[in-house]
């Protein structure tokens, strides 16, 4: 991403204060969204940064996550794995807690989202244990195989 992409890319976030709570600043990204040639050009970046580590999958978290990580996965020709807040998802999940500057939070992912195999051998703890980036130490846990009730 050249050093003008990264500045437009900057300058079209917009700062919403006291959103969602008093006291947080909301990064709105729907101006990226709505600029075509800036919305590519993020997708691009993210789609040639992730294609060194050679996916099989691209996991995007609720919600923005959705948006970037399906585009990414679509130019990568790869599959999207969807992790959800706690109890969205219809099948059985296993699941984190982490914590956000205003609260904690859950999400889940379907327990069959990445090849058994793979999760066997890393194992899925270790795989949803940093799902946030922001917290470290907290030990996901698993659901208990029941369909996620709203």
């Amino acid at each position: 991403m050249s050093l003008v992409e990264l500045e437009q890319l900057q300058s079209a976030i917009r700062d919403i204060a006291d959103f969602p709570k008093p006291g947080i600043i909301f990064k709105d990204i729907t101006p990226i969204l709505g600029d075509g040639k800036l919305f590519r050009s993020v997708i691009d970046h993210l789609a040639g940064e992730a294609e060194k580590a050679n996916p099989t999958k691209v996991v995007g978290i609720d919600a923005r996550g959705f948006l970037f990580g399906a585009a990414v996965a679509y130019k990568l020709g790869v599959g999207c794995v969807p992790i959800r807040k706690k109890g969205k998802l219809p099948y059985k999940t296993i699941g984190s807690s982490y914590r956000l500057e205003y609260g904690d939070a859950e999400v889940e992912m379907h327990v069959d989202a990445i090849a058994a195999a793979y999760m066997q051998g890393r194992g899925a703890r270790k795989e949803l244990k940093g799902v946030d980036g922001a917290h470290s130490g907290d030990q996901p846990e698993r659901s208990s195989g029941r369909k996620s009730e709203e």
